[in-house]
């Protein structure tokens, strides 16, 4: 689903920091609080992001990634990798990646906690491969152009080939055209190697600071090699008194949920205030509709029914058959058993507690030394249940502590809470709660 909703657009760029609102620009700080919903893209402060092939399938290629980039030393300490795209074929997975370190990992996620609105955290990488996907041809490159930097995908085949960061010394004119040249050469190269004919590239820039040397570029593009540049309608946006014209909020809307940094608990919350009403009113709809037609049916029916108490020839019997089938075609479609079930599990489970209040109460239980890593629900029990999975992240000596402490606070708030123990993987202590969605039962540890 796409989320085309938020309130604002916030950028955060090794450029630079910026906030989009009601058609104004804004250079903020590293702190950072919404009150309203936001879409924040984020480069991570210029992280390590590429294509690579490893032997592995897509299961184990995260963590393959991030031991070898850390040997490499392209990483320091651990990170956290994210797979914006993968294509595994005979055990060998190419993936898009974008490594993250812990610590800008780590903050990001307690931003999205600390919020007091909708934070939906995504990598720019996304945004371009998003965009790539919309051009609906299997080859395309994608160039995003912001201040002194150049980020460059391209997709060959449908797949992601290359992708890579570019930088100047200096944002003039003279300085982009050198270094376009150069990323043509691997452009080029790339597409020769896998045999793929790239004619289309698509073009964003930003610069709210600075000169804009989008024209020069482009136009050096489109007579030196065989792209077509495409370059999207502009949002037109004020920055103080200075008028600045891009496409790249329009590529905001193309985000995708999926594309979610942290899907849990922002989407849970996000979604279950947008789709349980609506779910509520297509239900409703379908039943008021259903019964109307099965009146009226039942009607024409009855009238027959009525009229010819004594029906007994084949032409009468024939009447009656025709009026059933001509209503019941009449009928609206019912909804998909999958929809019926899904609409049945988020009413059902609202309907115990808002979600949106367990996800807060969650949040707010929670120490600073515990990692949340998935929240699932849980509809197979007589009633539903949240499974919270997830690591503590302090001393051996103190994992236990925490724990309880966590758990203690669920059970303060009034949950039901079933311990599933603790696993050791990794140098990591894991752990399992089952949290009751009714309030006022004792606690089990």
């Amino acid at each position: 689903m796409k989320l085309v909703d938020y309130g604002q657009i916030r950028l955060d760029l090794q450029s630079g920091q910026w906030l989009i609102e009601d058609q104004q620009v804004k250079q903020v700080e590293d702190e950072f609080s919404t009150s309203e919903p936001c879409l924040l893209i984020s480069d991570f402060g210029g992280a390590p992001q590429g294509v690579e092939k490893v032997k592995s399938n897509r299961r184990y290629a995260a963590a393959i990634l991030e031991k070898s980039l850390r040997d490499r030393g392209e990483t320091e300490g651990i990170s956290q990798v994210l797979l914006l795209d993968t294509h595994t074929d005979s055990g060998i997975t190419q993936a898009l990646y974008h490594a993250v370190s812990s610590e800008d990992y780590l903050d990001y996620r307690k931003r999205t906690r600390n919020s007091r609105d909708h934070l939906i955290i995504g990598s720019h990488l996304s945004l371009l491969l998003a965009r790539a996907r919309a051009e609906k041809v299997g080859n395309v490159c994608v160039l995003f152009q912001h201040q002194n930097c150049l980020d460059v995908l391209v997709l060959l085949n449908d797949r992601a080939e290359f992708c890579q960061r570019f930088t100047v010394s200096e944002s003039s004119a003279e300085a982009w055209l050198r270094t376009i040249q150069f990323v043509s050469e691997e452009i080029k190269e790339v597409a020769e190697k896998v045999k793929a004919d790239l004619q289309y590239a698509v073009w964003a820039d930003w610069n709210p600071i600075g000169p804009n040397v989008s024209d020069s570029i482009c136009q050096w593009i489109e007579n030196n090699t065989s792209m077509q540049v495409s370059r999207d309608p502009v949002t037109t946006l004020h920055f103080g008194d200075f008028v600045l014209q891009s496409a790249l909020p329009g590529w905001g809307r193309r985000f995708h949920s999926k594309h979610t940094v942290f899907p849990m608990p922002s989407l849970v919350w996000y979604w279950s205030e947008r789709l349980l009403p609506a779910a509520a009113v297509a239900l409703l709809a379908a039943g008021i509709s259903l019964a109307a037609a099965g009146y009226q049916w039942q009607q024409q029916i009855d009238l027959i029914e009525l009229s010819n108490e004594s029906m007994i020839s084949d032409s009468d019997v024939a009447v009656l058959q025709s009026a059933r089938q001509a209503m019941q075609q009449g009928l609206p479609a019912m909804p998909s058993s999958d929809l019926q079930q899904l609409i049945q599990t988020l009413t059902d489970a609202n309907s115990q507690m808002s979600l949106a209040s367990v996800i807060a109460d969650v949040q707010s239980s929670m120490p600073d030394e515990v990692r949340l890593s998935s929240i699932r629900l849980d509809t197979v029990q007589a009633y539903p249940q949240l499974v919270l999975d997830g690591w503590i992240d302090t001393t051996p000596a103190n994992v236990n502590t925490s724990l309880e402490n966590f758990i203690e606070q669920l059970g303060a708030a009034g949950y039901s809470v079933r311990d599933n123990g603790l696993s050791a993987y990794r140098q990591k202590n894991y752990f399992q709660l089952i949290l009751g969605m009714s309030k006022g039962a004792a606690h089990e540890v």
